[in-house]
């Protein structure tokens, strides 16, 4: 029985060491693909990868990333909004002037008491 026990606390351990800030990113609404999962560093300004500058038209923060902040320039740079799980799947119509316009991203992680 202790066995088994240690191989539950184990995996919860390894699954929770996994977790990383991440951001999937996508060019078409509704999540549609193309997509890229971006990482997403506590505290530091990320610029969306290649081919996505000013081409998100939704986008989603996972939970470990907690609240984002994203910005219309490189380098975390001009007008922003802030979005957290599950963000945003229809910029279009949601936030329409960052429809295609995003190009940098900060996130600050999950607060302490956060599930």
């Amino acid at each position: 029985m202790e066995l088994s026990n240690l191989a539950i606390v184990l995996s919860f351990l390894t699954s929770a060491a996994l977790a990383a800030p991440q951001v999937r990113v996508c060019k078409h609404v509704n999540f549609g693909p193309p997509c890229a999962t971006v990482s997403a560093p506590i505290n530091s300004c990320v610029n969306v990868p290649d081919g996505y500058n000013d081409n998100i038209s939704s986008l989603e923060p996972n939970i470990d990333a907690g609240n984002c902040r994203f910005y219309v320039h490189y380098n975390c740079d001009g007008p922003s909004f802030d979005s957290e799980y599950p963000g945003y799947d229809k910029l279009t119509t949601q936030l329409p002037e960052f429809n295609d316009a995003i190009s940098s991203f900060k996130c600050f992680g999950r607060l302490p008491n956060d599930p």
